[in-house]
């Protein structure tokens, strides 16, 4: 992990100006923003139920997290409603942000639909607790108006 900081401070420092932007535009949105969902689509996810992989090329930043689309299409459908199509809480574990109060990225493996929302874990330990009173859970990030606004 010192490495990726190491790295990010090197650029930054180390970059030349970019004419019309800052140096922050200049960067892949991922060094900027971290990639939900490894990178697979949301729209396709919310749509079809299917794990479809995103491109790189179709990248779209919002509220501080990248998000790759499949087609784009499915980029201009996020674009207009984004909320119908981010996983709860950006992507991050719902049971380790209301036990723990802290912000962990969860991860594809351990990620569930419910209710047409996608719900990502950090473990799958994180997600069998959750679990035991799934709606608790989701009531309480949406109590808290934890979802990045």
């Amino acid at each position: 992990m010192r490495r990726v900081y190491l790295l990010v401070l090197v650029v930054l420092f180390h970059a030349k100006p970019v004419v019309g932007g800052s140096v922050a535009s200049s960067l892949p949105a991922t060094l900027v923003a971290p990639l939900v969902l490894d990178g697979y689509c949301p729209v396709a996810l919310h749509e079809r139920m299917i794990w479809r992989r995103g491109d790189a090329k179709l990248s779209e930043v919002y509220r501080g997290h990248t998000y790759y689309f499949a087609t784009p299409e499915a980029r201009e459908k996020f674009r207009r409603a984004p909320d119908d199509f981010r996983p709860l809480l950006s992507g991050n574990d719902p049971y380790l942000f209301v036990t723990k109060g802290i912000l962990a990225q969860g991860k594809r493996e351990h990620g569930i639909m419910r209710n047409n929302l996608a719900i990502l874990f950090a473990t799958s330990e994180a997600k069998e607790q959750f679990f035991k009173d799934p709606q608790h859970y989701v009531d309480a990030v949406e109590q808290r108006g934890s979802q990045d606004k």
